[in-house]
């Protein structure tokens, strides 16, 4: 079973489940598109007491020596800057919160996105450890168009993530990622006009090692357009044939095939509190934010459940479990939030809450034409789940 990581959205309403019509001339794209989310930040954001108005920065060791990684926006206005040694940054900055680079906290995080990325798109890719890529060509009738696509993205990237972003569009999925990577936010159509968008990006942004992007700067290259004026086979001969494949990929020359996410077939969520909870208003308000991801994994799936269940994890006493059961089958928030709320307020707390976690594990197909549920078992699930119609 896949773990989410502990993640504290926002409070935000659901977007209602409806689908605006695509324009005719987008629907009528005939080269795929690929959407990248690069997300700049995540070292950070991954923290879940990191706040926007105290400096921060996230440090990991580089040739045995503590050094920048990741700066806040706050600490980037006082000066600081990636592969700046710790103490150099503090002294820019008094008052730097300094994180420790947590890779695994970045690998839960990317998986959970991609699972809430599914309602947008089935073809998601994972691009460890900051980018995920989705192909949305397919999606732009039922989502309304690209632009309400990337509306939709950056609000809930904003309300319900509180996750900086970056994005690009263009039909290589190499060039989209790129481009995010470099900050730009074009929308390229046709895969013809790459060139002249690409050209003049800084090598800086190219996934090479330090040395390589310095070695290309001691011979004049500071430019994409100027990479691509120098003879291949002396550019593979210096930089290895990795860094052809990758220019050819970018502009779309060669296939560039990629694995898709495939997210669980159970939902599994949690959360670790920084103190101690010892009432359960704030349990039910951090319960209703994992609820959230819930019901937003059930309507990507076109499912809805019977039953959900918390754990409430203390320090020296047994987990207490809460099991959530509704009558008919639903995928409503608010009606599973204040089934809840009438759960915690017959709960007396044995200690107190360290952390909670909510499951689901037995779903049912939701068909709003008719009020008739099919349960699905365990081995026919996923085939029928994939058979099924869209009904959100």
């Amino acid at each position: 079973m896949a773990k989410s990581p502990a993640v504290l959205p926002l409070p935000l309403l659901l977007p209602p489940e409806v689908h605006r019509p695509a324009s005719q001339a987008e629907a009528e794209i005939p080269q795929p598109l690929w959407l990248a989310l690069v997300f700049p930040k995540l070292a950070l954001e991954v923290h879940d007491d990191q706040r926007s108005d105290i400096p921060a920065v996230a440090v990991k060791e580089y040739k045995g020596r503590s050094v920048v990684h990741t700066a806040s926006r706050l600490a980037e206005v006082q000066g600081v800057r990636a592969y700046m040694p710790v103490n150099a940054a503090c002294a820019l900055c008094p008052g730097l919160k300094v994180y420790p680079v947590n890779e695994q906290l970045q690998h839960d995080r990317l998986q959970q996105l991609a699972v809430w990325a599914e309602q947008f798109t089935s073809k998601v890719n994972v691009q460890s450890p900051q980018a995920m890529l989705l192909e949305v060509r397919g999606s732009l009738k039922l989502c309304g168009g690209l632009s309400a696509i990337q509306d939709q993205i950056r609000q809930q990237l904003t309300a319900q993530w509180r996750q900086s972003c970056h994005s690009a569009v263009s039909p290589p999925p190499m060039a989209s990622q790129l481009l995010a990577n470099s900050g730009e936010s074009d929308v390229v159509h046709n895969k013809q006009h790459l060139r002249s968008v690409l050209g003049g990006l800084s090598v800086n942004n190219l996934p090479i090692g330090l040395k390589k992007k310095q070695q290309l700067r001691n011979t004049g290259v500071r430019l994409l357009r100027d990479l691509w004026r120098l003879p291949r086979h002396a550019l593979a001969r210096r930089f290895g044939p990795e860094l052809i494949s990758y220019l050819d990929r970018t502009l779309g020359l060669i296939p560039d095939p990629l694995d898709f996410f495939s997210s669980p077939d159970e939902f599994e969520t949690f959360y670790e509190f920084p103190m101690e909870v010892h009432n359960t208003a704030l349990l039910l308000n951090v319960a209703g934010q994992l609820l959230q991801q819930l019901v937003i994994f059930l309507r990507q799936r076109d499912v809805c459940i019977n039953q959900c269940q918390f754990q409430l994890y203390h320090d020296r006493c047994a987990a207490t479990n809460i099991i959530v059961g509704v009558r008919q089958a639903t995928r409503d928030h608010k009606h599973l939030i204040s089934l809840l709320e009438e759960h915690l307020n017959r709960l007396s707390l044995a200690a107190p809450v360290m952390s909670i976690k909510l499951s689901a594990n037995d779903f049912i197909l939701f068909s709003p034409e008719d009020l008739s549920l099919i349960h699905i078992s365990e081995p026919t699930r996923p085939r029928l789940v994939s058979r099924m119609p869209s009904s959100a």
